[in-house]
């Protein structure tokens, strides 16, 4: 709760950027409402659902985000 995975993901962001990347893909687990909730406000839209992903259980959450 200090910023600390909003300034790593930014700098990863920025990194990718600066090697040429034009887009990003993530997956989180549906049930992580944080990490969501973080991929949201830095720009990620959902883009795909991967049913029973985590060990036959939990749904997967595809995100992706143009740079």
């Amino acid at each position: 709760q200090k910023g600390l995975s909003r300034l790593l993901l930014n700098a990863l962001l920025d990194y990718a950027h600066d090697l040429g990347c034009t887009s990003i893909y993530l997956e989180v687990n549906s049930t992580n409402a944080v990490a969501i909730s973080l991929y949201q406000s830095c720009g990620f839209c959902q883009t795909g659902l991967r049913k029973k992903y985590y060990h036959g259980k939990d749904d997967a959450i595809v995100m992706h985000r143009y740079l």
